[in-house]
């Protein structure tokens, strides 16, 4: 995974720690999994935000459109759409158990 596809998730505060962290460790993405780690990357901006200014989860109307364009078939969308919602509730997860 490039560097340079990290350059936006800076701006976001949760995703700037997880760059952080990358920074200074080698990562090795496993070329069946590039897909939705950058999938990921570009919904940083598309998080929900509860009034208590927590993470709900992701905008999926926004997710739909990426995924469609990644995607070849029916079993490949849905693939990379489970392997979102992993990456989704990992987050909401972190978020619960860091406060």
């Amino acid at each position: 995974f490039e560097r340079a596809d990290f350059k936006a998730a800076k701006a976001n505060p949760f995703t700037a720690g997880l760059v952080a962290a990358a920074e200074n460790a080698t990562v090795e993405v496993w070329p069946e999994n590039h897909a939705a780690l950058q999938l990921f990357v570009d919904l940083q901006t598309q998080w929900a935000v509860g009034p208590a200014g927590g993470r709900t989860g992701l905008h999926y109307v926004a997710a739909y459109p990426l995924i469609d364009r990644l995607t070849d078939t029916p079993d490949d969308w849905w693939r990379l759409f489970s392997d979102l919602q992993a990456m989704e509730i990992a987050v909401l997860h972190a978020q619960t158990t860091d406060t």
